[in-house]
């Protein structure tokens, strides 16, 4: 399941992560990452996948769009 941009951009914000941050994690520039996260025409799918799959390795769960609700995401628990 490929993710929208804004549950990517969701995502960064909730984790309180930087662009560069995200970037770093996906092998990405944190420009690559705004573009992504601004649904540009000229991202790569690869971008995409990165970006999702350095969010999945820090324990996010991207949820699809049902009939009833749009996409969504889990985060991980914060262990203390």
């Amino acid at each position: 399941m490929y993710v929208t941009p804004r549950a990517l951009k969701a995502a960064r914000i909730l984790l309180d992560l930087t662009l560069e941050e995200v970037g770093e994690a996906a092998g990405l520039s944190g420009k690559t990452v705004a573009r992504v996260e601004a649904g540009g025409a000229k991202v790569s799918l690869q971008a995409v996948v990165a970006i999702q799959a350095a969010f999945e390795r820090r324990g996010v769960l991207f949820l699809p769009q049902t009939e009833e609700y749009g996409e969504g995401l889990r985060l991980p628990r914060v262990r203390r």
